[in-house]
């Protein structure tokens, strides 16, 4: 069976035809690279503003004064931090990298007698995925001792171990104020408390919030007795009354008031 030859006509259209297609594929083709060289510049343009973000969040949490991180413990007990600010190395003389995978050598640096508080504190955080608030001292050298203040908040991973996101911050000399503070206030407790003159504080309800030894042993009562009675309670009525008087007087005008009387409790 013989083929019938194509005519010159039918050449020149199928020829057209095939040009037609070749153009719509190249066209296609064409159009897919656009997108595709779309979709990488937005891509590249995205991770140019992302690297962008996360240095100018590392230069802010380095100038804090502190440290910015993240800790995890696995279901193991494996500790680490993933991420820590470079101030690690200005508080703890660590470097990131050396907590990074493993956080042994900054446990290490805690203080003996604050170590196993600080493990429950942990364990507890993590039980109830409550924050984490502690309190600690780091050991540099016998000579060498900084308080630490953590606050940290825990999240449960995919992998089931526990990520706390926080900031440490060195509050040893807010704890030196507070120590030197309570000395002081023990010191000033002790010289009232030597003086034989009766000395007393009271509040808005004028009742009794500080009283020094002279005060109870005059009433023949102790401290405890008189702590949070009132006036009325201590004091017979007249006297109490007039007590009262003079006490919202000098709350109220910031102005001292002397009197000298002879006071009697309601046991004379």
């Amino acid at each position: 069976m013989q083929t019938k030859k194509p005519t010159y006509e039918e050449l020149e259209h199928q020829i057209a035809n095939l040009k037609r297609q070749n153009e719509l594929v190249c066209l296609n083709a064409t159009l897919q690279i656009k997108e595709k060289d779309r979709h990488v510049t937005a891509l590249m343009i995205a991770n140019e503003q992302l690297k962008k973000s996360v240095k100018k969040l590392k230069k802010m949490a380095n100038q804090l004064p502190g440290m910015v991180y993240q800790f995890n413990a696995t279901t193991e007990g494996y500790f680490s931090m993933p991420y820590c600010s470079d101030n690690i190395s200005e508080l703890f003389k660590l470097s990131p990298e050396q907590v990074r995978d493993d956080a042994t050598a900054l446990f290490a640096l805690i203080h003996a007698d604050d170590y196993e508080a600080v493990l429950a504190s942990l364990l507890q955080s993590k039980q109830n995925l409550t924050t984490w608030l502690c309190q600690f001292r780091v050991c540099f050298d016998k000579n060498a001792v900084r308080w630490f203040q953590s606050y940290a908040i825990p999240q449960t991973e995919p992998d089931g171990s526990t990520l706390w996101s926080g900031f440490i911050t060195d509050i040893t000399e807010q704890k030196w104020t507070e120590n030197t503070l309570r000395e002081n206030q023990s010191l000033l407790n002790s010289l009232i408390d030597s003086t034989p003159s009766s000395i007393f504080a009271l509040d808005l309800e004028h009742r009794f919030t500080w009283l020094n030894n002279a005060m109870a042993q005059f009433y023949g009562l102790s401290k405890d007795e008189i702590l949070g009675k009132t006036l009325h309670d201590v004091f017979p009525p007249d006297i109490a009354d007039q007590l009262m008087a003079i006490n919202s007087h000098i709350m109220t005008t910031g102005e001292s008031f002397c009197i000298e009387e002879v006071l009697t409790s309601k046991r004379q």
